[in-house]
């Protein structure tokens, strides 16, 4: 399946074009859910969120020049997940709604924000694998039938990118 920009999909999904709403929900609905799905730990909310995201991208109110989609897009939806998490714990109270967040300590959130922050450095292949191992929780073996490479060579873009994000990260 072809990789769409964000002005691409917008165009296609305003025409109604549906290669682009296939790929729509092949590429992009399962990354924006399981990312609004960690923070709310609600399927339904989860699913909120890819309709507010599709929402926003038909009615031109996401930016559509942005380069790597699918990060922008896993931000985009990290942002809507937080700020329906936060309108939640409003309406319904501090105490109905669980204290602790799905990330757990403040040092767990800075530490998503540092890794969200160095998915920006790296290319939209590189990106894409990432999202899909480590937000989505496919095997490599999966993302190589998924995008349909080898999975050694995977493997081998793989291990570069942990090299890369740990040197960025500061791990050892």
């Amino acid at each position: 399946m072809k990789e769409y920009t964000l002005g691409e999909l917008a165009k296609g999904l305003r025409e109604g074009n549906k290669r682009i709403l296939e790929a729509w929900y092949k590429d992009y609905v399962k990354i924006i859910f399981s990312v609004a799905n960690a923070i709310l730990n609600d399927h339904g909310l989860a699913e909120d969120v890819c309709g507010q995201l599709l929402y926003e991208l038909i009615a031109g109110e996401i930016q559509s020049d942005a380069e790597k989609s699918k990060a922008y897009l896993a931000v985009a939806a990290k942002n809507c997940a937080l700020n329906l998490r936060k309108k939640n714990k409003w309406e319904l109270g501090y105490d109905d709604v669980k204290s602790e967040s799905a990330f757990g300590t403040a040092a767990s959130v800075y530490d998503h924000l540092l890794f969200y922050d160095s998915l920006r450095n790296l290319n939209e292949e590189e990106q894409g694998i990432v999202v899909k191992r480590v937000l989505c929780g496919y095997k490599l073996k999966e993302i190589a039938k998924l995008d349909g490479t080898e999975y050694g060579q995977l493997r081998g873009i793989y291990r570069k990118v942990r090299a890369k994000l740990k040197v960025e990260l500061r791990y050892e």
